[in-house]
């Protein structure tokens, strides 16, 4: 039996973890593959052939997408509303951030600890109290998008901005960021008038 080199040991094992690398990478990667091909397959036969070749390729999936959902309307509700809680998440964590670490007043502390025991909170243990929040909100103007009247926020731009407008991991994230800043930034600007 021949002794193998450090060298060759080293060619071995890299060889191996490529080997089963690039496994992972494939069976990772295989339903986003089997998606797209069954996207492109006629409707009779997304069922009938398993095969992980084209067999026949259509567009008639996109085609009706495009023809029968607003798409372009969604696609526009969600830059919108993305922009607008950047904007409030940006402009209210900010400014919250400031109060936390610059402004010393009485509780500061202990208020801050607490928004921080809130990021222990998985998020979907306040789904259900966030929705009967929007539901109680009156709403002003009649019907909600859907055309229902008295639900609240549910169903309406607002019920959607509203539980984003600000979060703790933004005013966290802030306060970290302003830690390093002197006071001495505020006491000159005050100095000077502002």
């Amino acid at each position: 039996m021949t002794k193998l080199t450090p060298k060759t040991k080293n060619r071995i094992e890299k060889t191996t973890l490529f080997i089963v690398m690039l496994a992972l990478a494939f069976i990772a990667l295989a339903p986003y593959y089997w998606s797209i091909l069954i996207s492109f397959r006629p409707q009779s036969e997304i069922y009938a052939t398993r095969s992980w070749l084209p067999v026949s390729v259509t567009l008639e999936h996109y085609k009706n997408v495009f023809e029968n959902v607003a798409v372009v309307r969604y696609f526009f509700n969600t830059i919108g509303l993305t922009a607008v809680n950047i904007f409030t998440n940006l402009l209210f964590a900010s400014m919250a951030a400031y109060g936390f670490e610059k402004l010393r007043f009485r509780g500061g502390k202990l208020i801050f600890r607490i928004m921080m025991l809130s990021m222990m909170l998985p998020g979907i243990a306040t789904t259900v109290p966030t929705f009967l929040l929007l539901r109680s909100f009156p709403l002003v103007g009649g019907n909600d998008i859907f055309g229902n009247g008295g639900s609240g926020f549910i169903g309406t731009f607002l019920g959607v901005i509203l539980p984003g407008t600000v979060g703790v991991y933004g005013i966290f994230f802030m306060r970290q960021f302003l830690i390093p800043v002197s006071s001495e930034y505020a006491e000159s600007a005050s100095i000077d008038g502002a």
